[in-house]
Protein backbone atom coordinates (compact mmCIF):
# COMPACT_ATOMS: atom_id res chain seq x y z
CA UNK A 1 0.00 0.00 0.00
CA UNK A 2 1.46 2.98 -0.91
CA UNK A 3 1.82 5.75 1.46
CA UNK A 4 0.09 9.42 1.42
CA UNK A 5 3.70 10.88 1.16
CA UNK A 6 3.88 8.23 -2.13
CA UNK A 7 1.15 9.48 -3.54
CA UNK A 8 2.09 13.10 -3.63
CA UNK A 9 4.98 12.44 -4.75
CA UNK A 10 3.78 10.33 -7.82
CA UNK A 11 1.25 13.39 -8.44
CA UNK A 12 3.76 15.46 -8.61
CA UNK A 13 6.31 13.66 -11.17
CA UNK A 14 3.25 13.02 -13.58
CA UNK A 15 2.14 16.56 -13.48
CA UNK A 16 6.25 16.83 -14.61
CA UNK A 17 5.83 13.60 -17.24
CA UNK A 18 3.11 15.86 -18.60
CA UNK A 19 4.88 18.99 -18.93
CA UNK A 20 8.16 17.56 -20.56
CA UNK A 21 5.74 15.40 -22.91
CA UNK A 22 4.85 18.68 -24.83
CA UNK A 23 8.37 19.24 -25.53
CA UNK A 24 9.34 15.64 -26.84
CA UNK A 25 11.21 14.81 -23.71
CA UNK A 26 9.72 11.47 -21.28
CA UNK A 27 10.26 11.34 -17.67
CA UNK A 28 10.04 8.12 -15.85
CA UNK A 29 10.25 7.19 -11.90
CA UNK A 30 13.10 4.59 -11.00
CA UNK A 31 10.87 1.97 -8.49
CA UNK A 32 13.91 0.96 -7.23
CA UNK A 33 15.34 4.30 -5.77
CA UNK A 34 12.08 5.05 -3.90
CA UNK A 35 12.85 6.31 0.20
CA UNK A 36 10.69 8.31 2.28
CA UNK A 37 10.36 11.48 0.93
CA UNK A 38 12.37 11.14 -2.42
CA UNK A 39 12.97 9.30 -6.16
CA UNK A 40 15.04 9.04 -8.64
CA UNK A 41 13.86 10.14 -11.86
CA UNK A 42 15.09 9.14 -15.42
CA UNK A 43 14.50 11.67 -18.61
CA UNK A 44 14.91 9.98 -22.37
CA UNK A 45 14.55 12.30 -25.57
CA UNK A 46 13.75 9.69 -27.84
CA UNK A 47 15.77 6.97 -27.12
CA UNK A 48 18.57 9.09 -26.01
CA UNK A 49 19.17 8.35 -22.23
CA UNK A 50 19.26 12.48 -20.77
CA UNK A 51 20.65 11.33 -17.32
CA UNK A 52 18.90 11.27 -14.25
CA UNK A 53 17.29 13.63 -10.84
CA UNK A 54 16.54 13.28 -7.49
CA UNK A 55 13.27 14.55 -6.66
CA UNK A 56 12.82 15.55 -2.95
CA UNK A 57 9.48 16.24 -0.97
CA UNK A 58 9.44 18.32 1.99
CA UNK A 59 6.08 17.30 3.83
CA UNK A 60 6.50 20.12 6.38
CA UNK A 61 6.38 22.53 3.99
CA UNK A 62 4.82 20.77 1.28
CA UNK A 63 7.04 22.02 -1.48
CA UNK A 64 9.42 19.90 -4.08
CA UNK A 65 13.24 20.05 -5.45
CA UNK A 66 15.34 18.79 -7.67
CA UNK A 67 19.10 17.69 -7.38
CA UNK A 68 19.67 17.96 -11.61
CA UNK A 69 23.14 17.55 -11.25
CA UNK A 70 22.95 14.51 -13.43
CA UNK A 71 21.10 15.53 -16.26
CA UNK A 72 22.98 16.25 -19.30
CA UNK A 73 20.31 18.62 -20.73
CA UNK A 74 19.86 22.59 -20.24
CA UNK A 75 16.20 22.60 -21.19
CA UNK A 76 15.11 19.96 -19.07
CA UNK A 77 16.71 21.73 -16.20
CA UNK A 78 15.15 24.83 -16.96
CA UNK A 79 11.44 22.83 -17.99
CA UNK A 80 11.78 21.35 -14.32
CA UNK A 81 13.53 23.87 -12.14
CA UNK A 82 16.52 21.89 -10.92
CA UNK A 83 19.56 22.80 -9.02
CA UNK A 84 22.85 21.91 -11.29
CA UNK A 85 25.39 22.12 -7.89
CA UNK A 86 28.19 23.12 -10.87
CA UNK A 87 30.92 25.12 -10.34
CA UNK A 88 30.33 27.74 -13.07
CA UNK A 89 33.35 30.03 -12.65
CA UNK A 90 34.82 28.75 -15.92
CA UNK A 91 32.15 28.93 -18.03
CA UNK A 92 31.58 32.61 -16.95
CA UNK A 93 34.82 33.39 -18.26
CA UNK A 94 34.66 31.69 -21.32
CA UNK A 95 31.11 33.12 -22.09
CA UNK A 96 32.08 36.89 -21.14
CA UNK A 97 35.04 36.38 -23.71
CA UNK A 98 32.56 34.68 -26.31
CA UNK A 99 29.69 37.22 -26.22
CA UNK A 100 31.38 40.25 -24.88
CA UNK A 101 31.72 41.89 -29.06
CA UNK A 102 28.34 42.49 -30.76
CA UNK A 103 28.61 43.10 -34.47
CA UNK A 104 25.13 44.92 -35.66
CA UNK A 105 21.88 44.16 -34.74
CA UNK A 106 21.39 41.70 -32.20
CA UNK A 107 19.03 40.83 -29.11
CA UNK A 108 18.68 38.13 -26.14
CA UNK A 109 15.69 36.64 -25.42
CA UNK A 110 14.11 35.21 -21.97
CA UNK A 111 11.12 34.01 -20.24
CA UNK A 112 10.07 33.52 -16.83
CA UNK A 113 7.78 31.28 -14.80
CA UNK A 114 7.46 32.47 -10.89
CA UNK A 115 3.95 31.36 -8.98
CA UNK A 116 2.01 30.67 -11.71
CA UNK A 117 2.97 33.91 -13.56
CA UNK A 118 4.65 34.10 -17.18
CA UNK A 119 7.32 36.60 -18.18
CA UNK A 120 8.96 37.32 -21.28
CA UNK A 121 12.45 40.16 -21.53
CA UNK A 122 14.50 40.98 -24.49
CA UNK A 123 16.75 43.58 -24.98
CA UNK A 124 17.97 44.61 -28.63
CA UNK A 125 21.65 45.81 -29.36
CA UNK A 126 23.31 47.81 -31.78
CA UNK A 127 26.62 46.92 -31.96
CA UNK A 128 27.63 47.01 -27.52
CA UNK A 129 24.48 49.59 -27.10
CA UNK A 130 21.67 49.16 -26.10
CA UNK A 131 18.88 50.82 -27.86
CA UNK A 132 15.61 48.66 -26.37
CA UNK A 133 14.43 46.74 -24.04
CA UNK A 134 10.59 45.33 -22.98
CA UNK A 135 9.15 43.21 -20.19
CA UNK A 136 5.73 41.94 -19.62
CA UNK A 137 3.48 38.99 -18.86
CA UNK A 138 2.47 36.28 -20.90
CA UNK A 139 -1.85 36.49 -19.77
CA UNK A 140 -3.03 33.74 -22.51
CA UNK A 141 -4.55 30.91 -20.80
CA UNK A 142 -4.02 28.59 -23.83
CA UNK A 143 -0.39 29.49 -23.53
CA UNK A 144 -0.17 28.67 -19.31
CA UNK A 145 0.97 24.95 -19.43
CA UNK A 146 4.06 25.79 -21.45
CA UNK A 147 5.35 27.98 -18.64
CA UNK A 148 8.61 29.72 -18.84
CA UNK A 149 8.92 28.44 -22.48
CA UNK A 150 5.53 30.59 -23.83
CA UNK A 151 7.47 33.40 -22.48
CA UNK A 152 10.88 32.38 -24.35
CA UNK A 153 9.00 32.22 -27.59
CA UNK A 154 6.71 35.84 -26.78
CA UNK A 155 10.51 37.97 -26.57
CA UNK A 156 11.17 36.61 -29.98
CA UNK A 157 7.90 37.07 -31.18
CA UNK A 158 8.24 40.64 -29.75
CA UNK A 159 11.94 41.30 -31.26
CA UNK A 160 10.64 40.27 -34.72
CA UNK A 161 7.70 42.94 -34.36
CA UNK A 162 10.20 45.45 -33.37
CA UNK A 163 12.44 44.85 -36.42
CA UNK A 164 9.13 45.40 -38.92
CA UNK A 165 8.55 48.49 -37.51
CA UNK A 166 11.85 49.73 -37.53
CA UNK A 167 12.81 48.26 -40.88
CA UNK A 168 15.43 46.16 -40.20
CA UNK A 169 15.55 43.07 -42.56
CA UNK A 170 18.29 40.84 -40.24
CA UNK A 171 18.88 39.99 -36.64
CA UNK A 172 21.06 37.59 -34.61
CA UNK A 173 18.78 36.68 -31.58
CA UNK A 174 20.79 34.98 -28.57
CA UNK A 175 18.42 32.52 -26.89
CA UNK A 176 19.37 29.60 -23.83
CA UNK A 177 16.24 27.63 -24.73
CA UNK A 178 17.08 25.34 -27.81
CA UNK A 179 13.24 25.22 -28.92
CA UNK A 180 13.36 28.87 -30.20
CA UNK A 181 15.31 27.91 -32.91
CA UNK A 182 14.56 24.08 -33.11
CA UNK A 183 10.57 24.77 -33.50
CA UNK A 184 11.22 27.47 -36.68
CA UNK A 185 14.17 25.09 -38.40
CA UNK A 186 11.98 22.24 -38.20
CA UNK A 187 14.51 20.16 -35.90
CA UNK A 188 11.90 19.80 -33.14
CA UNK A 189 7.99 19.12 -34.80
CA UNK A 190 5.69 21.93 -33.62
CA UNK A 191 3.16 20.02 -32.26
CA UNK A 192 1.07 22.42 -30.07
CA UNK A 193 -0.83 25.27 -30.80
CA UNK A 194 1.95 27.69 -29.19
CA UNK A 195 4.88 26.63 -31.50
CA UNK A 196 3.32 26.30 -34.34
CA UNK A 197 1.99 30.10 -34.22
CA UNK A 198 5.27 30.97 -33.02
CA UNK A 199 7.05 29.00 -36.30
CA UNK A 200 4.88 30.38 -38.87
CA UNK A 201 5.12 33.70 -37.57
CA UNK A 202 8.79 33.65 -37.45
CA UNK A 203 9.18 31.91 -40.78
CA UNK A 204 6.79 34.32 -42.67
CA UNK A 205 7.63 37.50 -40.71
CA UNK A 206 10.51 38.20 -44.01
CA UNK A 207 13.11 38.95 -41.91
CA UNK A 208 16.39 37.11 -41.40
CA UNK A 209 17.42 35.59 -37.80
CA UNK A 210 20.78 34.43 -37.29
CA UNK A 211 20.80 31.92 -34.11
CA UNK A 212 23.17 31.99 -31.62
CA UNK A 213 22.54 29.73 -28.04
CA UNK A 214 24.18 30.28 -25.29
CA UNK A 215 24.08 28.84 -21.95
CA UNK A 216 22.05 29.46 -19.08
CA UNK A 217 23.32 31.40 -15.64
CA UNK A 218 26.43 31.24 -16.92
CA UNK A 219 27.72 34.73 -16.62
CA UNK A 220 27.03 36.27 -19.85
CA UNK A 221 25.61 39.48 -18.74
CA UNK A 222 23.22 40.49 -21.63
CA UNK A 223 21.56 36.66 -20.48
CA UNK A 224 21.36 37.41 -17.23
CA UNK A 225 20.11 40.68 -17.88
CA UNK A 226 16.92 39.28 -19.83
CA UNK A 227 16.62 37.13 -17.38
CA UNK A 228 15.78 39.41 -14.72
CA UNK A 229 13.86 41.29 -17.16
CA UNK A 230 11.80 38.15 -17.39
CA UNK A 231 11.63 38.10 -13.66
CA UNK A 232 10.13 41.28 -13.19
CA UNK A 233 7.86 40.54 -16.54
CA UNK A 234 6.00 38.12 -14.33
CA UNK A 235 4.94 40.94 -11.53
Amino acid sequence: MKSMHEHIIRLHVKKIADLLSKFQFTCSIDEHSWQEYSVKLMFLDKNEHLGHARLYYAPSKKSFRFDARYIHNEDIVGLIGGSTQKSVSEKKKEHSEKYSHHTGLSAYVDGSYIKGKIGFGFVILLDNDKVFEDQGKVSNPEYQDARQVAGELTAVGKVIQWCIIHNHTSITIYYDYAGIEAWVTGTWRAKQPLTQRYAAFVKNSGITVHWKKVAAHTGNYWNDYVDELAKKGTK
